[in-house]
């Protein structure tokens, strides 16, 4: 999905009226391998990527934020709509320097390390590939020129999955400008707004809903 706004609303955790909650909304960022790809359309909040200055994203303990989501935030979520998330293998590989186009980025995210687990965060390609395709040749660190055509440009600053791999105390953010800009040097423990991404599992359904924000897709 791609440009300022598109119908693709999603509510998630509740049904009926409550699916106008904040809370409960979510959207679609696309389909990938018959497994729609949904990210929290709000701030879960705001949290420090680790307390240990390092960007790693593995298998074992890190990072912090890590188990923010698969713990903290999973159990927020009833069994019901726990189980309808996707165990999924994510690459969390990364790229050296933000001047890149989202091409660039998609190749180096796919070809790193891989983590399997449910909550992840948004990719800097998911971030590249929202603005419309004619931006699609620019590179990321250049998306503040389309920041009104972008539906995942926030106006703050949200971490994204995908590290820095020129040092192991730099990651890549959402900036506030509509760009992908850094972290800072040793800023790992800053806070960050963080957006919970995650995939359905393909036997979930679409039961009505257009995906606007007042009428967002119900799933079953």
């Amino acid at each position: 999905y791609s440009g300022a706004n598109p119908n693709n609303y999603v509510c998630f955790g509740a049904t009926g009226a409550d699916c106008q909650n904040e809370e409960n909304q979510y959207r679609i960022i696309g389909v990938f391998n018959n497994q729609v790809k949904l990210i929290k359309a709000t701030s879960y909040g705001n949290y420090a990527w680790d307390s240990g200055n390092n960007n790693t994203w593995n298998y074992s303990t890190k990072p912090d934020i890590r188990s923010t989501f698969n713990t903290t935030y999973l159990n927020t979520l009833n069994s019901i709509w726990q189980n309808k998330i996707a165990t999924h293998i994510w690459y969390v590989g990364g790229y050296s320097t933000n001047n890149a186009t989202p091409k660039i980025f998609y190749n180096a995210e796919s070809s790193g390390t891989s983590w399997n687990g449910k909550i992840g965060l948004v990719y800097v390609s998911d971030f590249g590939y929202a603005v419309p395709p004619e931006y699609w040749t620019t590179t990321v660190n250049n998306y503040n020129t389309a920041v009104n055509s972008n539906w995942l440009s926030l106006g703050s600053n949200h971490w994204t999955i995908t590290h820095d791999t020129s040092n192991s105390y730099n990651h890549f953010v959402i900036g506030f400008e509509g760009n992908i800009a850094w972290s800072g040097n040793g800023y790992m423990s800053t806070s960050n707004g963080i957006l919970p991404t995650f995939y359905l599992n393909s036997t979930v359904q679409h039961i009505k809903g257009i995906g606007t924000q007042s009428d967002p897709i119900r799933l079953s």
